[in-house]
């Protein structure tokens, strides 16, 4: 969580200095905001930004600011950012930056694309399961004869289980192009 704040910062320091203040809402402002949507406090330049963007509910004795073109979408602080990031990305399954991009942007607003994909480089688990490169053969097996050789693909389907079966073995005969699949629990 520091790295990410500490990655997220750097970011922010990299942008135009007039985007700096509101490219997140940090918790002070949020209380700012909350102060002139609820009794009109605040100079008029700061009082124009904000009921242009933003609009107040009530929700039991709480306030909660919502972004005024999505009124189903709660305002997401710099320091929930993290929280809301996570639950969101797990929600998905770790399946990516559109993906997860989709779910907070459906679910929450005030969170910008690139803070989602520094978020996204450094989430452990979609890091480990990136695809590498893979080396090219140097010498071309041939087939002469039906099944004489065969080859084997295991698909990861771990996203998409089909009940206990997260894993498809599917074989191919190169000289008949005959293919058959085999649903499988594990892949050992």
């Amino acid at each position: 969580m520091e790295i990410f704040y500490k990655k997220l910062d750097i970011h922010i320091q990299n942008l135009e200095e007039k985007y700096r203040a509101k490219y997140v809402i940090k918790h002070e402002m949020y209380e700012d905001i909350i102060l002139v949507l609820r009794d009109g406090w605040g100079d008029p330049q700061f009082k124009y930004w904000v009921k242009k963007h933003f609009t107040l509910v009530k929700n039991g004795d709480v306030y909660v600011l919502y972004n005024k073109d999505k009124v189903s979408c709660p305002v997401v602080t710099y320091e929930e950012i993290y929280t809301k990031l996570y639950e969101r990305h797990n929600h998905v399954g770790h399946r990516g930056r559109d993906k997860t991009w989709k779910e907070v942007k459906a679910n929450y607003s005030w969170i910008p694309y690139d803070v989602v994909m520094i978020f996204i480089k450094l989430c452990d688990s979609c890091s480990n399961r990136q695809n590498f490169a893979k080396s090219s053969a140097t010498k071309q097996i041939i087939s002469t004869d039906y099944l004489t050789r065969i080859q084997i693909s295991l698909i990861d389907m771990s996203g998409h289980p089909d009940g206990k079966f997260k894993w498809i073995l599917h074989t191919k005969d190169p000289i008949s192009e005959f293919s058959w699949a085999y649903p499988l629990e594990s892949k050992e």
